[in-house]
């Protein structure tokens, strides 16, 4: 069980502010065209998928959050429920970069599942409808 910060468990007040996060992103997921998207039945889908395997003398272990594929390409979307206080194009580039090698992961784990298929990988940020593609 992952630790809450200085103690065993949350409090009330923590699982309060949770649910109200949790909430705002389905909701925002939900009226979103490009979280319908996400959400929607695609072929090969998967969610919370757990994927393993050795890529350049390196063992790799992942989960990832949401893949599918549509059309030629395999997708591999990442969700992150958090909203940054600075400017929007400045707080997706710094998430791009903290989040660029995690997801570069999972798409060298799929391409050797999948070789010869387009594979794009993207951060889903529901509570303000943010996209970024991490290439």
């Amino acid at each position: 069980v992952a630790a809450w910060p200085n103690h065993a468990f949350p409090t009330a007040a923590e699982l309060d502010s949770g649910w109200h996060k949790v909430h705002a992103a389905l909701r925002g997921t939900l009226a979103s065209k490009r979280g319908r998207w996400i959400l929607a039945p695609h072929p090969e889908g998967a969610c919370e998928l757990e994927l393993s395997g050795q890529v350049d003398n390196r063992l790799i272990h992942a989960v990832v959050d949401r893949t599918f594929v549509d059309g030629d390409t395999r997708w591999i979307v990442d969700y992150k429920i958090v909203e940054g206080q600075e400017p929007r194009a400045r707080f997706l580039a710094g998430q791009g970069e903290k989040y660029r090698p995690q997801l570069l992961g999972y798409v060298d784990l799929l391409r050797l599942l999948e070789p010869g298929r387009t594979i794009r990988a993207a951060l889903y940020f529901p509570l303000f409808d943010g996209w970024l593609e991490v290439s």
